[in-house]
């Protein structure tokens, strides 16, 4: 069944201006105008919508090649005008008054998810990363998101609110569905290419859910099953003008070897954060994420984690956080669906898996275009992963301490225990509307390796020892105009002898080195249809900051903070 928007769409291409409307009897009155983007560029088949205050449909327009829309015979009244677009935040005129025989002009501007600034002038998870492949949106086939931004009139926005969809969703269950194409060849457990789907549903009641099931291909010429990721999520309401997230998800990777030649790794994870707003001063983020996983033994963990934002004046946030898991230090952090796969490594009997404690306090301001953020931080790292390429022998798996994943020819390890304390320096600067700068500075602790060059696996880990440092980000992101090019460069430098990052716990932060990723929109001459995007992500594309040992069947094995990683793929909305 083609879908009503593209067929309103289509009958926009046809006619210059396209309007419907659904009562007709004694009208006269007409609504026209534009619907841009915020950098001004005209938005084609953005669906605009009139609506009675009891949320009755009035009338219906679909903008053309230049971004017009027009209804006419509309009844005399106070409406609201709404257009929505696919990726962008709806716009609306609230308490238009129609009398008898009035033409009124509204023309409205659409912004993106990322384009406003949010309740913090700076958030730990910069937008622009290359999770948002799988951001959850929470949309409707409308393009209606369960959670909107509020500006309190200054350009700076001041809450967020819950917006149930019930009334206008009675009769009807929306729907946004993705599917993608993924090849990694060198990714830790996302070797090989990749089947993904993704469903989106906004339901009835106002509650949002999410499925995102991830199939890997045939891993040749390894005789291992296909691997599978599944995640299941859903959102709701709550008091005190807040809402709840929910993430259950499931890794199986059969591809995986650990210590006594045991094959395959599962792992289960439910992840959840409760965000409660005391009126325009305080936020309070709060949750858990409680892990399971399975290899040659059981680990489980409960890693809670409470984040509290104070704004005591405008433009100011106060943040202290406390959190136990870098996955997971605010209900931000699950926007992201995809994550990555747990380390988990058998040693001594037992199954260890990464976990620490990290407390900061930071200081955020926003100035014109420029936003500084300030924090210092303190950690106390019980086991943190470090990353190793090469294939290793069966004697140093079997001695432990590693997970290998010979598909892809790299393996994991896990860090004694250390700690670390610093600060941290953010200034992002919106050089146009769609492009900004960010550089940061950041000191703390590191491990490195003293060992020898021909020490065992083993050996090089028990020679960690952590280092007092620095690291320096510099990234340029934004989007292209006329091409709807969206972009990330970014290059984090620290030094090549370290194995773990500066402030492990600041997710803002890229690794290390240089990094691309890029999405592009596909359009053929209009043989393709609307929702095809190209991506290429890129971690480490200059292989920089690996430490070579010898293994003990005369190869050469690597450790490094971020090995180089390549992937690429095409995923189509619909």
């Amino acid at each position: 069944m083609v879908p009503l928007a593209a067929v309103l769409f289509g009958l926009a291409a046809v006619s210059p201006v396209t309007g419907q409307t659904w009562n007709r009897a004694g009208t006269s009155a007409s609504v026209s105008g534009w619907v841009r983007d915020a950098t001004g560029v005209p938005q084609i088949g953005a669906l605009v919508q009139v609506l009675a205050p009891n949320a009755r449909l009035v009338g219906t327009a679909v903008t053309d090649m230049k971004g017009r829309y027009r209804l006419v015979n509309l009844p005399a009244g106070s409406y609201l005008v709404r257009a929505t677009q696919a990726l962008y935040l709806p716009a609306q005129r609230d308490n238009l008054k129609l009398v008898s025989g009035s033409r009124a002009v509204v023309d409205l501007t659409l912004a993106t998810l990322f384009t406003p600034s949010q309740w913090l002038p700076a958030q730990r998870r910069e937008p622009e990363e290359s999770g948002d492949d799988w951001m959850w949106t929470l949309r409707s086939s409308a393009s209606r998101p369960i959670l909107r931004w509020v500006d309190d009139g200054t350009g700076a926005v001041s809450s967020v609110e819950y917006s149930s969809s019930a009334t206008e969703l009675s009769h009807k269950t929306m729907s946004e569905n993705r599917l993608a194409l993924i090849s990694d060849d060198s990714g830790f457990a996302h070797g090989g290419v990749h089947q993904s789907l993704t469903m989106e549903r906004v339901h009835p009641d106002g509650v949002g859910s999410i499925l995102r099931a991830d199939l890997s291909g045939a891993r040749t010429p390894y005789p291992v099953a296909p691997s599978a990721d599944v995640v299941v999520g859903f959102e709701r309401g709550t008091v005190w003008s807040g809402y709840q997230r929910t993430l259950l998800t499931y890794h199986l990777h059969p591809e995986l070897v650990g210590r006594g030649s045991s094959n395959g790794m599962q792992a289960a994870t439910i992840r959840s954060a409760q965000r409660v707003e005391l009126g325009d001063t305080v936020m309070i983020d709060a949750g858990s994420m409680l892990r399971e996983v399975n290899m040659a033994g059981n680990a489980v963990s409960m890693l809670p984690f409470v984040r509290v934002s104070v704004k005591p004046a405008e433009h100011v946030i106060l943040t202290y956080g406390y959190a136990t898991s870098g996955e997971l230090q605010s209900l931000d952090d699950l926007d992201r669906v995809e994550v990555e796969m747990p380390v988990a490594v058998a040693m001594n009997g037992h199954l260890r898996t990464q976990r620490g404690e990290h407390q900061t306090l930071g200081l955020s301001g926003r100035a014109g275009r420029s936003v500084m953020e300030i924090a210092i931080y303190r950690d106390k790292i019980d086991a943190a992963p470090i990353a190793g390429t090469g294939v290793l022998t069966s004697t140093e798996i079997a001695a432990g301490g590693v997970v290998a994943d010979p598909t892809t020819q790299s393996f994991r390890a896990l860090s004694g225990e250390y700690e670390s304390s610093g600060y941290r320096v953010l200034l992002k600067e919106e050089l146009t509307k769609a492009i900004s700068l960010t550089g940061q500075y950041e000191t703390g602790s590191a491990l490195i390796a003293d060992g020898s060059t021909d020490a065992s696996v083993q050996g090089v880990l028990g020679s960690l020892r952590a280092m007092k440092t620095y690291a320096a980000t510099v990234s340029l992101n934004g989007r292209l105009l006329r091409t709807g090019t969206r972009f990330r460069a970014a290059y984090r430098w620290q030094p090549e002898s370290t194995l773990t990052a500066v402030d492990a716990y600041h997710s803002y932060g890229d690794a290390a080195y240089f990094g691309l990723h890029l999405r592009q929109p596909l359009h053929i001459n209009g043989m393709l249809p609307h929702g095809f995007e190209a991506v290429v992500d890129v971690t480490n594309l200059l292989a920089q900051g690996y430490r070579p040992f010898v293994s003990s069947d005369g190869r050469t094995l690597y450790f490094a903070q971020a090995p180089k990683v390549l992937q690429a793929g095409l995923s189509f909305t619909f």
